[in-house]
Order: C-alpha cells, then sequence, then structure tokens
C-alpha cells in the first residue's frame, strides 16, 4: 500500500513540473504565461490612441481592466506596460527603487534627464537620500512656524466680501510655502511668487493638454514654439534664483533655504542643481496646492463634516493653532477629511516602476525592463478597503493603516513621493487657520466641479466660494 502512494505521489509531482517546466537541452526552463493584454494599435504610438480615446488615464486603465483581469497589459508606444489594479500584487514593487522613463518623458524639455524624476540604481537612491531630508519630520518641524506665516499673511490678503478663486488662492498658497521656506530670501518679494506660477502655469497647461491628447509635441505649429518659449522663460528664471542663493552663500550672509543648499552643498554640476530645483519646486506645489483646493471644496460641498472638522479644531487647539508637529496628531477627525480628500480625487493617478529582474505575479512573467504600473485610481476604490468607494465620506478611511496599500494615495515603498509629510503638513495648517475664523460656501453647488486627469488630478474649472466669518 505504502509503494502504491508513493508512486502516485511521484507521478503527481511529474506531471506538475512538466506542466509547470519544459526540458530545454540540458536546461529547465519556466513556462511562461504572457500577461493578458492589449495588441498595438499603432505602430508607433502602441496604445496611446487607445488612452486619448478612453479620455483620461483612469478611464482607459478601468476599461483594460475590467476586459483582462487584476493583471493587464497595454503598449505606451513601444514599452511593454503592465498594469496592477489589485493591492496585493504591490508588494512586487514595494522594493523596486528604479523607475521607467517611458511615462515622463513629455517632461523632458522642462526638467531634463538629470532630473531625479529619471535617475535609478545606486546614483538615485543617494541622490533621492539626501534631496528627501528638507521634507522629513525634521525638516518639517524646523518649517511649520515659517508655513503657518505665510498661510496667514496670504488668507488676509482675500476678498471676504466677494468670490473667492479657490484653487488660484491654494496654487498661490502652496508655492508661497514651497519657495519662502526652501528656495531662498528672492521669494520674501511676493513679485518673485508670481512670475513663477504664471510661468509654471503656461507650461504646466500644455503638459496636461499633451497628456489628454488634446494636442502632442513634434509638430511644429506655433503652439509648441510658444510652449519652447515659455518653458525657456521658466528654466532662466529658476537658474536666476539658484545663482542668486550661490552668490549670497559666498557673502556668508544669506537665509538658509533646506533645499537649496542641500543642492548646492553635494552636486557639482550647476545645470543638474537647476533641474533638481525645478523637479521638487514644482513637486512641492503642484500637488499640494491642488489637495487643499480639493480639501476645502468638499468641505464646502458637505457641511456637516465642515462642522465637525471645526468642532475639533477648537475642542482640541483652544484657538492657539498649530504650534507644533504633535498638534496634528491630535486632529484625527481632520487627518482622516484629509485621506478621504486624497482617496477620492486620485490627486496622483498612479505610481510607476521598472522591473530589474524577471517577475512572477500570479502565475504571469513581468519580463526585466517592463514597465510596471500601481494603479493607485483603481486601487483607491477598492470595494474591499473602503465601504463606500463612489462617495465622498470620510468613514471609508476610518482605520487607514487597516487598508494596507489600497491606501496609497502617495505612492509606497522605497521610492514613496519624498514630499508626503511636508504636504500633510501644509494642509493641515491650512485647514486650522481657516477653518477656525471661516465657514466655507460653495458658490455654485449644483454644477459640481469634475476632476481633470493630468500631471495630477485638478479641478476641471476654477472653484468659486465664498468665506463667512464665525461668530
Amino acid at each position: 500500500m505504502l509503494q502504491f502512494i508513493s508512486v502516485i505521489f511521484f507521478i503527481s509531482l511529474a506531471t506538475f513540473l512538466i506542466k509547470k517546466f519544459w526540458k530545454n537541452g540540458h536546461h529547465l526552463v519556466l513556462l511562461e504565461r504572457p500577461v493578458p493584454g492589449l495588441q498595438k494599435t499603432d505602430p508607433i504610438l502602441g496604445n496611446l490612441p487607445d488612452l486619448f480615446k478612453a479620455g483620461s488615464l483612469p478611464k482607459f486603465l478601468h476599461q483594460l481592466h475590467a476586459r483582462f483581469g487584476p493583471i493587464a497589459s497595454y503598449w505606451h508606444k513601444d514599452v511593454f506596460t503592465v498594469s496592477l489594479a489589485d493591492p496585493k500584487y504591490f508588494k512586487i514593487t514595494e522594493k523596486m527603487f528604479d523607475r521607467h522613463p517611458a511615462l515622463f518623458e513629455f517632461a523632458l524639455p522642462l526638467i531634463s534627464w538629470k532630473s531625479m524624476q529619471f535617475l535609478n540604481g545606486d546614483f538615485g537612491r543617494n541622490r533621492f537620500k539626501f534631496m528627501a531630508q528638507p521634507f522629513g519630520f525634521s525638516g518639517c518641524e524646523k518649517a511649520l512656524g515659517k508655513i503657518t506665516e505665510i498661510v496667514k499673511e496670504d488668507i488676509s490678503k482675500w476678498d471676504l466680501n466677494g468670490e473667492i478663486g479657490l484653487h488660484k488662492e491654494m496654487m498661490k498658497t502652496a508655492i508661497n510655502i514651497i519657495t519662502k521656506t526652501n528656495f531662498g530670501c528672492h521669494f520674501q518679494e511676493e513679485g518673485n511668487s508670481k512670475i513663477l506660477l504664471d510661468g509654471y502655469t503656461k507650461v504646466f497647461t500644455d503638459f496636461d493638454d499633451a497628456l489628454l491628447g488634446v494636442w502632442s509635441f513634434g509638430q511644429g505649429d506655433s503652439r509648441e514654439k510658444e510652449f519652447e518659449r515659455n518653458v525657456q522663460n521658466f528654466k532662466t528664471e529658476i537658474k536666476r534664483i539658484v545663482e542668486a542663493h550661490i552668490e549670497q552663500r559666498k557673502a556668508g550672509d544669506y537665509e538658509p533655504a533646506p533645499f537649496l543648499d542641500a543642492l548646492i552643498d553635494n552636486i557639482e554640476d550647476e545645470d543638474e542643481i537647476v533641474h533638481q530645483a525645478i523637479t521638487f519646486m514644482i513637486g512641492g506645489f503642484h500637488t499640494s496646492g491642488t489637495m487643499m483646493t480639493w480639501f476645502f471644496y468638499n468641505l464646502g460641498l458637505h457641511p456637516e463634516i465642515q462642522k465637525r472638522v471645526q468642532f475639533e479644531i477648537k475642542e482640541t487647539l483652544k484657538g492657539e493653532g498649530i504650534k507644533a508637529m504633535q498638534d496634528m496628531e491630535k486632529l484625527t477627525y481632520t487627518k482622516q477629511v484629509l485621506n478621504e480628500t486624497l482617496r477620492h480625487v486620485k490627486l496622483a493617478p498612479f505610481s510607476e516602476r521598472q522591473a530589474d529582474k524577471d517577475v512572477e505575479v500570479d502565475g504571469y512573467v513581468i519580463k526585466k525592463g517592463s514597465q510596471i504600473l500601481n494603479s493607485l485610481c483603481l486601487t483607491l476604490d477598492d470595494k474591499n478597503a473602503f465601504p463606500n468607494p463612489n462617495n465622498f465620506d470620510p468613514a471609508n478611511v476610518d482605520g487607514e493603516k487597516s487598508k494596507g496599500l489600497a491606501f496609497s494615495p502617495f505612492g509606497f515603498g522605497v521610492r514613496k513621493c519624498p514630499g508626503y509629510r511636508f504636504a500633510t503638513v501644509e494642509i493641515l495648517v491650512a485647514a486650522v487657520e481657516v477653518l477656525s475664523h471661516y465657514k466655507v460656501d460653495v458658490v455654485d453647488k449644483e454644477n459640481i466641479v469634475e476632476p481633470l486627469y493630468g500631471f495630477v488630478t485638478k479641478p476641471e474649472r476654477e472653484v468659486w466660494i465664498h468665506l463667512q466669518p464665525l461668530e
């Protein structure tokens, strides 16, 4: 009987191995299951025409995964791309540092190959480490007082008797915060921040339209020529800022600028310093300004949630504002509303990595060098993690740590957004300073402002609000 059982066991084992492997000379090789997905619809653009037809990357990914399941592939031009739409698969990219350049090539005219956006390997890891430090806990702690001053000053200039363009004001505040805390005394003059914001707006309108397929680079038309002029003007302005700070440092009497100082202390190539400054400056206000817009807009649409946030701020801080990093930990419901804002709007629709070796996922093999997309815009609506995913509901993120990687609005792993903590401080300070004194009323609650998925998820049009002083 025992001999019979042994025979059955070995037959079963042999059958399994034959199914999984195939004899090839003297080597056993894995029988690869190709990742299901789309074939190229254009020999040069791959499936980009399909993406443009869908109207946005999130809509395209939704259609892709509805057809092929949680692991699906498509072609970004000639780059084989695998999209993951279930957070249980994110663990395979958690420790991957390298990024594939394909999705960010459109930004090359502005940030160049020298940008942290494109740096990989040990060199990239070292760059990432020292550039992230000014935005870590210690950097935020040192900047907290300054951030509060900036927010208070900006609010004091708002027109309380008229309609306020929320997105415009939030972007102004965000650029004031990142520049005045990390880029030197050049930005103590308000006009310099305005010049930078105007230049950024011109450049990124074209970038977002290119991402949405409204127009494309390489046409040589009047719009592209104007775009090239705007990019050059923007770079020239950043170069002027860097050079001015270097001269002040040489003179020995200068205001510390933690991020810009870190670049100058660690990088000799001035051209790289300029492009890293552009990368982090834009990352430092582009996302946070938009995030603050959606936060206050959703509070204006949901007065009952706004009232609860105001009650927590009043009872917790006793009118003293945020004086220390520890104060923010006490604002549990306010942070919950912030997290739901990030989840609901899908501020960053994806994170991306490059496979550093052949990776097996659920029986499929992703080849080394492939682009891997973590489709955050889909997993942030995971019904298994969020009970009411289609609605703005702070209960969705109650106990956020229990959500695992399903709640990863800033990405995750070894290359998580380096500014996530700094952005959180900005919005919590803004929340306290605005909601301690005013009620936010949305002017038009009937015509909801929809998200426009581009470089980040911005409002499709301006959000107009009134501020009503609290009694």
